[in-house]
């Protein structure tokens, strides 16, 4: 009995312990959806992304709005939460498909709204007329529906469109006011929302800027948007001159126009601690690309490519690093490194793609081909023609595969399927005549400006952008502890890991190199060791299992060439002078 009336007391206790806590009400906010009835409509469909983003930034920074028990998913989970749900990030979602997103984020609020641009006509400029609505998301009705017909849950606010912030504001805090349902007894005023937006951007700079957007003209867009550059500049805040959105816009004008010199030049401005950042980074690399200018390309796009998580950014970066090695005729062992990040990046495209990818596969397939890593070229090969008998292309490379490994029935019927489908097959079989190189051009599609804004998210709370160096060495400690204890398929994938977000790191080479020479994968070792001394041409121990290799297989020439190099670093190590004895005994 006496245990029963404790455990009474205690759920009682845990009851009013519970009550006694306040509800956490969590908020999301769906892009408004573009209801105006004018020729260039599709100029400010920006504007419905822009509103979500810079309602949840503006209440997820208010102090106050948490202390109230409210708490806004962010732009990205709500992103995240799209792309988990298969939703599109580019079409608007249905009312239905928002309410899986708010119930995949674990909202109870969900915010949807429309909007309306009204041209300028006589004297009036142009405006905008907002309509938001607010979800509860458990009832699937709009709150406060029930309680009388009469009654209208929607917000509605007008204002000049050159006020947009402002407006931003005021519906916030409109909004705010609906959620809480506190009659307004809060510690700030609407127009504390509206200095809080404003503050951000100087009001001259943001109506440059929005006037940038509207104009037709290229003369005067760029005029628009080179004030909105110099009004930003004019903040009191030293660390804060760069008006990025307005650098952006800058350099997508010049982009457009071939401008490339000056494209590159706005890109480049833009911080890096802004959301704008990845985009200018990711354009600049592509305008490098297109150039030609590998390296530079790969030096613009490998700072963002972790931040960014994206598939098509991985496929990006690996085809580019591909296209480096290819180009790289004068130094071998900087081709070979180039050739290892590229498979490394487009590895992991392959793997963190959620659909079947033929593009990415094609790419990571010829790559490894490239690699002399025939076996696993050809399992790749076989999934793409499995996937289009009539791809020419493939036909060709999984010839070359079956001829590499000596089946050659196979590679005499594959030959004469591509012979068959290919156009260019006379030249692409006279460069592998000659000197047998694939003049196959890798598969990578561009990315346009809209493709790109929804490819480009803020991983501030979820990612960091680089892996900090004790990090690093702590991945670098578990792989060593795998490989010493026999792991290697575990080491594999700790050293790929790191090899994405610091694609430099020579010890992650030399390791994967150990781990191919223990399976006796010799081409792979001696590519992945000789990455390493690139990266780092200290490394002697990189050094050491080369000169074994090359002693085992007979090849003075190379033998002696990497103990000239070994003993510049370190003439008094024990192992390179007994290695030193076995290379004077090479040949004879």
């Amino acid at each position: 009995m006496k245990k029963i009336l404790i455990t009474f007391l205690l759920v009682i206790l845990a009851q009013k312990s519970a009550q006694s806590q306040p509800q956490l009400t969590r908020v999301v906010f769906m892009p408004f959806e573009n209801k105006s009835e004018i020729e260039n409509k599709a100029e400010f469909n920006w504007i419905g992304e822009a509103l979500a983003k810079g309602l949840a930034d503006l209440l997820g920074d208010t102090k106050e709005v948490g202390a109230l028990s409210l708490q806004i998913v962010s732009n990205e989970e709500r992103k995240i939460a799209q792309q988990k749900l298969r939703i599109s990030p580019i079409s608007l979602p249905t009312i239905a498909s928002s309410l899986k997103v708010a119930r995949e984020t674990g909202a109870s609020i969900l915010v949807v709204g429309e909007y309306r641009i009204f041209p300028a006509k006589d004297q009036a400029d142009a405006s905008i007329s907002i309509k938001a609505r607010i979800i509860e998301v458990e009832k699937g009705k709009f709150l406060g529906s029930g309680e009388s017909e009469k009654h209208d849950s929607s917000i509605a606010i007008s204002e000049a469109l050159t006020k947009l912030q402002q407006l931003q504001g005021k519906l916030a805090y409109r909004i705010f006011l609906n959620i809480s349902g506190s009659g307004g007894a809060f510690p700030f005023s609407e127009m504390d929302f509206v200095r809080k937006i404003v503050n951000k951007v100087p009001t001259k700079a943001f109506e440059a800027y929005i006037k940038g957007l509207l104009s037709n003209k290229l003369d005067l867009r760029e005029n628009y948007f080179k004030n909105a550059l110099r009004l930003y500049a004019e903040k009191d805040d030293p660390n804060d001159k760069v008006y990025a959105d307005a650098a952006v816009e800058l350099g997508y004008l010049y982009l457009n126009q071939n401008q490339l010199q000056n494209a590159i030049k706005y890109f480049s401005i833009v911080p890096q601690d802004s959301t704008r950042y990845p985009e200018a980074a990711l354009q600049i690399g592509l305008i490098y690309w297109r150039q030609r200018s590998y390296e530079q390309a790969l030096a613009s796009l490998r700072p963002v490519a972790e931040k960014l998580q994206a598939v098509r950014v991985y496929n990006l970066l690996g085809a580019i690093a591909v296209q480096a090695s290819i180009a790289e005729k004068k130094d071998r062992t900087k081709s070979a490194a180039l050739l290892n990040q590229g498979i490394d990046y487009l590895k992991t495209a392959v793997e963190s793609s959620n659909s079947e990818n033929n593009e990415i596969l094609f790419n990571y397939a010829l790559a490894l081909f490239l690699n002399q890593d025939f076996a696993t070229a050809a399992e790749k090969l076989k999934q793409l023609l499995a996937a289009n008998p009539n791809d020419g292309e493939v036909c060709f490379l999984l010839a070359k595969v079956f001829e590499e490994l000596g089946d050659k029935q196979k590679a005499t019927d594959l030959d004469n399927q591509a012979r068959r489908l290919l156009k260019t097959y006379a030249k692409l079989e006279s460069s592998w005549t000659k000197s047998k190189t694939i003049e196959i051009p890798l598969r990578v599609t561009q990315i346009s400006k809209d493709e790109l804004a929804f490819l480009i998210t803020d991983r501030k709370n979820k990612l960091p952008e680089q892996k900090a160096t004790n990090e690093i060495e702590t991945l670098l400690k578990q792989a060593r502890t795998f490989y010493k204890d026999g792991l290697d398929d575990e080491a594999m994938q700790i050293l790929r890991r790191i090899l994405v977000s610091e694609p430099m790191t020579a010890e992650a080479y030399f390791l994967i190199g150990s781990i191919y020479l223990r399976r006796g994968e010799i081409n792979q070792a001696v590519s992945n060791l000789k990455t390493a001394i690139f990266w780092d041409n200290r490394l002697i121990d990189a050094y050491i299992a080369l000169l074994k290799v090359y002693i085992e297989a007979g090849n003075c020439l190379e033998a002696e060439n990497t103990l000239k190099s070994a003993l510049e670093i370190d003439s008094k190590n024990d192992e390179v002078l007994a290695l030193q004895r076995q290379v004077e005994r090479c040949g004879k």
